[in-house]
């Protein structure tokens, strides 16, 4: 049987049941080619609840995306993204192709939202590894300034193997720790260090306190339990 089309093939069936529309050689069930208007699309789907609805091989309803004028599903101004009907499910978002499994990821089962992870243990689940990578920043300012949420992995030395840091801490194109607290630990113990800066350069770390409760002020040799030590002009002791 040949193929059925009108005369200037804007519509065709193929012998295989293929539909083109704007296609004269449709690879898939449906194909659509044409220049698409801004107020409505390439394809346009109008309704009082419009909606696009996606069921898997055996024919059971899994998903939709749409609007549906319904308590559950807001108003027509409100777009659906929607899955888990018939099995919990979880919706993945990616812009690397199939880079990675998913950048961004909202588990069905919790309602978690894991970016960099596909198993969100909290709410928010910020995950990475890379060596001093920033994981969030919040209010980026003038200047580049910002209020940033950073954790470090591979940083060597006593005590500084691993470091979460949280402050104002980037300042003309690098991370420079201007203002900051330095959660600091190796596998058995953990320190908490204090960060500022007189200029625009890199933060200097001005106190900490040690695993083991001491108190180190202008430096990080000294220190002893109960005692104030500032390597400057004055010393107190408790």
């Amino acid at each position: 049987m040949a193929n059925l089309s009108n005369i200037n093939n804007k519509f065709l069936v193929t012998t295989g049941g293929n539909v083109g529309i704007g296609s004269t050689s449709p690879t898939s069930p449906l194909v659509v080619v044409g220049t698409g208007v801004g107020s409505s699309g390439t394809i346009g789907i109008q309704g009082a609840n419009a909606h696009v609805g996606f069921k898997n091989s055996s024919g059971t309803f899994r998903s939709w995306v749409g609007h549906f004028n319904a308590a559950t599903h807001g108003s027509d101004a409100d777009l659906n993204l929607k899955t888990g009907y018939g099995t919990t499910g979880n919706i993945r978002f990616s812009a690397d192709g199939d880079t990675t499994a998913a950048q961004m990821f909202l588990q069905g089962s919790s309602g978690n939202v894991g970016i960099g992870t596909t198993g969100p243990s909290a709410k928010l689940d910020i995950g990475g590894n890379t060596v001093g990578s920033v994981q969030a920043i919040f209010g980026r300012g003038n200047s580049d300034s910002a209020f940033s949420v950073r954790y470090t992995n591979g940083i060597t030395g006593t005590n500084n193997t691993v470091q979460g840091t949280i402050g104002l801490d980037y300042a003309n194109g690098y991370w420079a720790d201007m203002a900051a607290v330095k959660f600091i630990r190796d596998s058995t113990a953990g320190e908490l260090a204090f960060y500022t800066s007189a200029s625009s350069t890199s933060g200097v770390e001005r106190m900490r306190i040690t695993s083991a409760g001491n108190l180190k002020v202008g430096g990080t040799n000294a220190g002893y339990a109960g005692t104030l030590i500032h390597t400057g002009n004055y010393s107190a002791t408790q």
